[in-house]
């Protein structure tokens, strides 16, 4: 398959990008949890249980204390990821439950007395030099990890950077039929998304794009 191929032969995953967002944009900004329906959550579900891992930044993990999990299939949870610079992941958050593999990318310099209780605790670390990472080192020690695919989950920073950078292979957009008027937008080219034909799942739309294609 395609994320195999491109594991064995340049040695970093394959690259799934998704975002969920309103009418306008918002990614945020909305009162209940989730802004796409239950059909969207088990389509997302279902691509976790498909890729080796999942990856967020640590803002998400802040925020939204997510399971990253594959609940409403309940075929295999992935690797869990979070982008962490300086070690702010709380000791009490479901990221660091232990029915997944767990890998924390972090600064060199953090906590040491936090990543070895950590450590004890099953965690695993990929440490780097300074706080702002580059993506492209982060995918090549992910591919050191022996990790061959990787669902980006968010936030709104880190899938810009991806975005931006053009760093995916596919990428998914679930577009609520809803109107947001205060919350991070995210700005997506029109061009990535021009002459996709989009799906419905279940009361939302779905652009799917292979980038290479």
């Amino acid at each position: 398959n395609a994320w195999y191929k491109k594991y064995i032969v340049q040695k970093i995953p394959y690259i799934i990008l998704k975002i969920a967002m309103s009418e306008n944009g918002k990614i945020s900004g909305f009162s209940e949890k989730y802004i796409t329906s239950t059909a969207s959550l088990r389509y997302v579900h279902s691509l976790r249980s498909r890729a080796c891992a999942v990856l967020v930044g640590i803002n998400t993990v802040l925020s939204d204390n997510p399971y990253l999990t594959d609940r409403l299939l309940g075929r295999r949870n992935p690797t869990r990821i979070v982008i962490d610079p300086h070690l702010k992941v709380p000791l009490e958050s479901n990221f660091l439950k232990p029915d997944a593999r767990r890998i924390i990318i972090t600064q060199q310099n953090s906590d040491k007395n936090k990543i070895k209780s950590l450590t004890d605790a099953g965690i695993e670390f990929l440490l780097l030099e300074g706080e702002h990472f580059l993506l492209t080192t982060i995918l090549q020690k992910l591919g050191a990890f022996h990790i061959g695919s990787v669902l980006i989950e968010g936030g709104g920073q880190v899938f810009t950077k991806f975005f931006d950078e053009q760093l995916y292979d596919e990428l998914y957009v679930f577009v609520a039929p809803k109107t947001i008027n205060k919350g991070l937008e995210i700005n997506i080219d029109s061009n990535v998304l021009k002459g996709i034909q989009p799906i419905k799942i279940g009361e939302d739309i779905l652009y799917h794009v292979y980038r290479n294609n």
